[in-house]
């Protein structure tokens, strides 16, 4: 689906420190995890070692999260 929106994305291990510093030097814009639910949840904070890491996921203005999850909708209820 993003290929065809020609949206660049990866799918990897990210190490927590690299989180960390994605976060902090406001390279990481959001977070969200999918599965074949047809279900997309926005990470809105990670606890990590008693530390919490905010993810600015729901604050964008067009997030990729929500487009997903209403495409997924979409195909689940017969729409496309």
């Amino acid at each position: 689906m993003v290929i065809d929106w020609k949206i660049p994305f990866e799918e990897r291990l990210v190490p927590i420190f690299n989180v960390k510093q994605l976060v902090a030097d406001g390279k990481l814009l959001e977070m969200f995890s999918s599965g074949h639910q047809v279900m997309v949840t926005p990470i809105v904070e990670i606890n990590y070692d008693n530390e919490v890491i905010k993810i600015p996921t729901i604050e964008q203005k067009d997030p990729l999260y929500l487009k997903l999850f209403y495409e997924f909708q979409s195909y689940f209820f017969g729409r496309k």
